[in-house]
């Protein structure tokens, strides 16, 4: 007496019977989904969301296909000195790919968020290594490069100082239209948020100057912003709706330091840590 056979073709379970020398009803075969522990777990219909804004593990128990995020820290901006207002910091890289993860402990970095005058760090998961942005130092210099190399917008006079570049373009200088304003932030397809976005370039004020546009500088739009604008000095953040370092979990280049009407030179800002974002189908 013959044995049945199953063999499975093209995702398709076939039976075969050794009596009858035929193909059997075929039926779908089971289908296995990525299982995973690590961050912060979210659903978005059939799919888990891993957010982690901190170091830690990404713990494979069922291998499979993930799609990832990773944004470098971004750039502090430079100090305005006696000399010149401070440049701003470059936007950290941002990289998304889709990757096969095997049944073991993955280690996640996660870029923090970057002083003033220091460059950002690396973000890190599996074969993905993003970039930190760059400090332009102190003013009055060129804006600092972004991690994936655009570079900063440059000096249009001996005291000024240009943005910081972005993940999606170049820096401006204070003699272009968009005076001093960080590069481009790139748009994730994973999560639809901008990262990387380069900080603005210091300039000149008081606290009697709030976020006019003629003074304070960012990317492309203050809507997608996610650079610092240029600091002016002693601006308040309480009185006032222009954020100075680059957006946390963003990626974005920290504002330069501005010059202060009555007290002088001022210090850069902070640049925006970095995030891994791990998105997998899982039902």
């Amino acid at each position: 007496m013959g044995k049945d056979i199953i063999l499975k073709h093209n995702n398709k379970l076939i039976a075969w019977n050794s009596n009858q020398i035929r193909v059997g009803q075929t039926v779908d075969a089971p289908v296995s989904y990525v299982t995973a522990t690590g961050g912060t777990i979210t659903t978005d219909g059939d799919f888990k969301i891993h957010t982690f804004t901190d170091s830690s593990l990404f713990i494979v128990t069922v291998s499979g296909d993930v799609s990832a995020l990773v944004v470098g820290g971004g750039g502090g901006g430079g100090d305005c000195s006696q000399t010149g207002y401070g440049p701003g910091g470059g936007g950290g890289e941002m990289l998304e790919d889709t990757l096969t993860v095997s049944t073991q402990e993955y280690n996640i970095k996660v870029a923090v968020t970057t002083p003033h005058m220091t460059d950002g760090s690396t973000s890190i998961f599996s074969s993905l290594t993003a970039k930190g942005g760059y400090t332009g130092g102190e003013g009055p210099a060129v804006g600092g490069n972004s991690g994936s190399g655009y570079i900063g917008g440059g000096m249009a006079s001996s005291y000024s100082a240009g943005g910081g570049g972005g993940d999606s373009g170049n820096g401006k200088s204070q003699s272009e239209w968009r005076k001093q304003q960080g590069g481009d932030s790139t748009l994730s397809e994973i999560t639809g948020n901008y990262y990387g976005g380069g900080g603005g370039g210091g300039n000149e004020g008081s606290d009697n100057i709030f976020g006019w546009p003629d003074y304070i500088w960012v990317d492309a739009s203050t809507i997608i912003s996610t650079g610092g604008y240029g600091g002016l000095g002693g601006i308040r953040l309480e009185q006032s709706p222009w954020i100075l370092d680059g957006s946390t979990n963003t990626g974005g280049g920290g504002g330069g330091g501005g010059w202060h009407t009555q007290n002088g030179p001022q210090p850069g800002n902070k640049g925006g840590s970095g995030i891994v974002v791990i998105k997998y189908k899982y039902q």
